[in-house]
């Protein structure tokens, strides 16, 4: 991470920490925090910033010191964070660090990716609020893993470049709250991920869900993937079906 001082004239920086492995991840303390923290702070001309992964024990410190960053980084152009988490002891930490993209004038990308369970309401409001005031922005994406899918997701609409990307769990789903989603006028990409027998098994419910998606407007992609467990050939047969259906009117 020191090393990045030597390149103060660097403008696009991409981190990952998805090839450390998981140990040296759990090592991380509050010196490397600071080490990284005075290495971007030397990188004046960052243009684009990109972080996938992040670190694990420190949720609350990282949302700390990237808020402090690109609040001293006003020629920033392209934001994206993977995956992005919040400490659950200090909510209002994340709420700070959407209410901070505000003032990222000159932004024209912004992507985020994190848990349905940090985009509660109020972090929903924030977001909407601090991305529709960017005045160059030209293209954001938002993908919320397992979202919990409220009546605020209305407020997306202020955005009218934003791409939506949901990863939906059956098993945490609320059917009755997809229909929120058909109010929704941006791009639209839903994922089923580790779809099961039981759940598949359920006509009633998978009916449900299709009769929703198909009136969704901007249904961009659908996609899905099964769990490891076998699926019975009626169970698969009735959801084909439905996706043959809903590939005839979106796609």
């Amino acid at each position: 991470m020191r090393h990045l001082r030597k390149f103060r004239s660097l403008k696009n920086l991409q981190i990952s920490t998805g090839n450390i492995d998981e140990e040296t991840l759990h090592d991380y303390d509050f010196r490397v925090m600071r080490t990284l923290n005075s290495s971007l702070l030397s990188l004046r001309n960052l243009q684009t910033l990109y972080i996938a992964e992040s670190f694990p024990e420190f949720h609350q410190e990282f949302l700390e010191m990237i808020t402090y960053q690109i609040s001293r980084k006003p020629n920033l152009k392209k934001l994206g964070f993977y995956v992005l988490q919040t400490s659950s002891s200090y909510p209002e930490t994340f709420n700070k660090f959407l209410g901070a993209i505000q003032n990222l004038e000159h932004l024209e990308d912004f992507q985020l990716c994190t848990n349905g369970s940090d985009m509660d309401a109020t972090n929903m409001r924030q977001f909407c609020h601090s991305v529709s005031t960017l005045p160059h922005l030209k293209s954001s994406r938002l993908m919320i893993l397992d979202p919990t899918i409220t009546n605020d997701f209305v407020e997306l609409n202020r955005i009218p470049n934003l791409n939506l990307d949901l990863l939906l769990k059956l098993s945490n789903c609320d059917l009755k709250n997809v229909q929120v989603l058909t109010q929704i006028r941006n791009q639209i990409m839903i994922r089923l991920d580790d779809v099961e027998e039981q759940e598949l098994s359920n006509f009633n419910s998978i009916n449900t869900l299709f009769k929703t998606l198909v009136q969704i407007p901007n249904l961009a992609q659908f996609c899905y993937t099964e769990s490891n467990e076998s699926i019975s050939g009626r169970s698969k047969q009735n959801f084909a079906a439905n996706i043959s259906a809903l590939a005839v009117r979106n796609f």
